[in-house]
Parts: structure tokens; sequence; C-alpha cells
């Protein structure tokens, strides 16, 4: 600290009313990474589109072989209907399944089962099946809102426990767009929980989400939005994303993966740190304190530390606050 500053700083300490605080910092560090170690997320799944024509857009992990593969067909005569159609690794026809007609069809899988799901006037029609075929649920989802009859799914994603989906109401004749809405389904139990017209969901490009207990965290071109349960922001950060983001979170942190990056942030989005790994990541994984990650054909980890920084606070003759960080 120069001679002057150092003066300035007793003055203040001696005439204006100050208190230490504490901010934090993440530290990622990297250590020896596990052998044979095993991901449960992501897996894989599809979203078949159509405008003007179909078209479907897959993801899937490298070291995930589905046990069944779907095939979606909507049907060009009345009755309209779609059809999902299953095979196993040979390519033998096991089983369908028919559902209502729709616009938009997709699939996700999971650790023990997938899930099919088909948009259409009513809404979100879901059904959910282990991998022996045994029909676990059907639910409907119809995040309508009053006034406006169009259902836009906007974006669709799934993590190692919930299916997300990313909707909004189109008034085609008003040209109004309005109840931006993530509804969310748990796997296991067919729940769903609908967070709608949250700000942070209005004109946003949504790139993934995660759900830890009562905490919701969304990835938008612009960065992570943390929700409350009924939608409202308890707080975000800046940070710029593209393509599909990995997210996981637990009690501390929240981790994303996108491409070659890598970030860690506390649970509370107070503060982070991202590193560019040099090989885009396939899969990772919140493992206590650490983070375990494949790219390419290795195997990282990091091990993860939250340092708390001190900073003293004074409050000068204008009435404002100034943070004298103590390194």
């Amino acid at each position: 600290m120069k001679r002057k500053e150092c003066s300035l700083f007793l003055f203040l300490l001696l005439i204006s009313p100050w208190y230490l605080s504490f901010s934090n910092s993440i530290i990622l560090s990297r250590v020896p990474a596990p052998t044979n170690y095993t991901f449960d997320y992501p897996l894989g799944g599809a979203y078949f589109r159509y405008s003007g024509r179909w078209s479907v857009i897959p993801y899937s992990s490298p070291f995930f072989s589905p046990p069944v593969l779907i095939e979606s067909e909507i049907t060009k005569h009345k009755p309209y209907l779609t059809i999902f159609r299953f095979f196993d690794r040979n390519r033998e026809l096991i089983g369908n399944y028919t559902m209502k007609e729709s616009f938009y069809t997709g699939y996700f899988y999971f650790k023990n089962g997938f899930l099919v799901y088909t948009v259409s006037p009513d809404g979100f029609n879901v059904s959910a099946f282990s991998y022996n075929l045994e029909h676990m649920y059907q639910l409907l989802i119809s995040p309508y809102y009053s006034g406006y009859y169009v259902i836009l799914p906007l974006a669709a994603y799934a993590d190692s426990r919930y299916a997300y989906f990313f909707t909004a109401n189109e008034d085609d004749i008003r040209m109004r767009t309005a109840n931006y809405c993530l509804p969310y389904i748990e796997f296991s139990t067919g729940k769903a929980i609908k967070v709608c017209n949250s700000k942070a969901l209005k004109g946003q490009s949504i790139l993934g989400a995660v759900v830890f207990r009562d905490r919701i965290y969304i990835a938008t071109g612009r960065g992570i939005v943390l929700l409350g349960e009924s939608g409202e922001i308890e707080g975000r950060t800046s940070i710029p994303l593209a393509g599909r983001v990995m997210m996981q979170a637990d009690e501390r942190y929240l981790a994303l993966a996108y491409g070659s990056t890598l970030c860690v942030f506390t649970s509370a989005l107070e503060t982070g740190r991202c590193l560019n790994i040099g090989e885009n990541i396939e899969a990772f994984k919140i493992d206590e304190s650490h983070l375990i990650l494949k790219a390419g054909r290795e195997v990282m980890r990091f091990h993860i530390t939250s340092k708390r920084v001190p900073n003293l606070k004074v409050r000068v003759a204008n009435g404002l606050l100034k943070n004298l960080y103590l390194r």
C-alpha cells in the first residue's frame, strides 16, 4: 500500500464507522483422477421439430448405449396420431406406443428408463417407461395463459433427475406472446411443477436448467439466473454462454459445462471460477468437494475450495460504502 493510501486508510478508520465482512472466492485445483469412473449424466434424447419438414435435433453421450431405440412418426391421414416405436439394440421391434396428434415430439433417456412426449393443442403429453417397457405413468401439462391458445415449445432439456420444458403462449391473431414457463417433471415419480411468468424467462435464449431442492438455475445466453420456487429472481451472474449447457448443483455449488469451458459458482451465485479444459466436455459430475469430468479420452478431477476473503467496509462522509480488500 502506498504511503498516501495508507494515510487515507488510517484516517477513515479513525473518523468513520467501519466493519469487517467476507466474500467467497472459488479455487479449482486439479488432482489425480479416479480410474474407471462412470457417469450417469448426460445420457441422450431427441427433439423432433416441424418447420416445413421434419428435422431431428438429437443429443447423445458417447459412453451411453441406450437399451431401447426410439423412433417417432405422426400419421398423415385422419385420425392423426403420434406413434412411438421401440427397438432393441439389434433393431428388432419390441413395442410401440400411440398418443394423440401433435406438432412436436421428443424423448429423453434416464438411468432406469425413458420419457416420451408430444406437444399438441392440449398441452404437453408425457409418458414414462422402464427399459423393459413397463409403462410407469402418463400426464398432461397445460401451461396456458388466459386468452392465449397456442403453446410454443421453446426448448427441452434433461438431467439425471428432471425433464425440463421451456414454453410460452402465443396469440397468433394479435401477434402477442406471454406466459413464459418452465414446467419440469421428476422422472422417477411423475411429479410435475410449473414456474410461469418469471421475468428471467421472457425473451431469453434458454440453454439449460437444473433444480436442486428449492433452487432453480437457468442458463441463458447472457448468464445464469437463480429462481426461487415461485419464480422470483434470487440471484444472477453475467457470463456469455452458447450451445447446450450441462449443469449440476448441490448444497454448496453450481457447476456448468459448455464446449471446453468448465465453471463452478457458489450456490447463491456470489462468485465463481471458469477454466478452459482444451477439449469438449462430454460429461461431468459434482462429487462432494470434487468435480469429475470426461473430455475426449481423459477423465479429469478438480478439487473445489471456497476461500473466505476478508474486506473492510468503511462508511465515508458522503454516505457511500467503500470496500478495502485485505489480500
